[in-house]
């Protein structure tokens, strides 16, 4: 700061928006301030396509903003050069090579412009008459590849070829036994599926008494089992005389009592008896114990 006490040669002259105050002394220092209206110094223009907005004082606390909104057509890019303007059904066809090219308005083309970079197991160039394909080598003219194995040979072609059949062999045999014909060995209960609780039980038995218990058996069911002959089955069935007897003969003593209507017979040991059972009677007196329906002749 200069020190104007012994005679100052600084020389500060105010301007517009400047302003000096002091005398230049260490009591009074010189202060100079601008007071200058920025936000007058600067203008936006709009043109017919890009509105302009400018915002703010342009002070720190509210520093300028400029922005611009955009509304044009596509004709309206500077690298479009049609003067007649699309019509309906025109697409955008880039005329010319690099930078010097420009964009004119014309129908599709029967192939889109521009290279599809493929591989040697790719063909076509994606447009609707050569749509990209997997290419196939070891078809005859695009034949079907059905039951064909698919392969990347050495080349990087995807090639198409009968299956080989491979020959079967014991070494190549997958899920084979260690040893064939296998080695003895025995399964737990556990592996034999499909069978109840009850059938479990017999295969666990270790003795005849055993699986008789486990099927339900009494001690006429267990006898019956272990019966050696016939007549020692019917002997537990306790049929008394006939237990001994493998046929039964009605014309003999062996078989005694009546049987009766309820079950087939006539529930007497004579005619008059039987006649008698069936309702029938034949006597000059009346009969005692008849009932309605019954017959009497006399």
């Amino acid at each position: 700061m200069a020190n104007c006490d012994s005679g100052c040669t600084c020389v500060f002259q105010a301007g517009p928006g400047v302003t000096i105050t002091g005398a230049g002394t260490i009591q009074s220092p010189f202060r100079i301030s601008a007071d200058l209206a920025l936000a007058q110094s600067f203008r936006v223009q709009d043109t017919d396509s890009v509105d302009m907005r400018l915002v703010g004082s342009g002070t720190p606390e509210s520093p300028f903003t400029l922005s611009a909104t955009a509304s044009l057509s596509l004709q309206e890019l500077t690298d479009v050069d049609d003067p007649i303007g699309p019509v309906v059904g025109d697409v955008p066809v880039w005329v010319g090579t690099g930078l010097s090219g420009h964009w004119e308005f014309q129908p599709p083309p029967a192939s889109p412009p521009g290279a599809v970079n493929v591989g040697a197991g790719i063909v076509g160039n994606g447009s609707a008459g050569s749509p990209i394909a997997v290419a196939l080598v070891g078809t005859s003219a695009g034949g079907s590849v059905d039951g064909l194995e698919v392969y990347v040979d050495s080349s990087g072609n995807l090639r198409a070829v009968q299956p080989q059949i491979a020959q079967v062999t014991w070494a190549n045999l997958p899920g084979k036994p260690s040893q064939f014909p296998p080695t003895p060995h025995t399964h737990p209960i556990s592996d034999i599926t499909g069978t109840g609780s009850t059938g479990v039980a017999i295969m666990q038995a270790t003795s005849a008494s055993a699986a008789r218990t486990a099927l339900g058996a009494g001690a006429a069911g267990s006898s019956l089992f272990t019966a050696a002959t016939a007549a020692a089955a019917r002997s537990t069935l306790e049929l008394g005389d006939l237990a001994s007897a493998d046929t039964i003969n009605l014309g003999t003593s062996t078989v005694t009592g009546t049987l009766p209507l309820a079950r087939g017979g006539l529930g007497a040991t004579t005619k008059t008896g039987g006649r008698n059972t069936l309702g029938v009677f034949v006597q000059s007196s009346t009969p005692s114990g008849a009932a309605a329906n019954d017959l009497w002749f006399w």
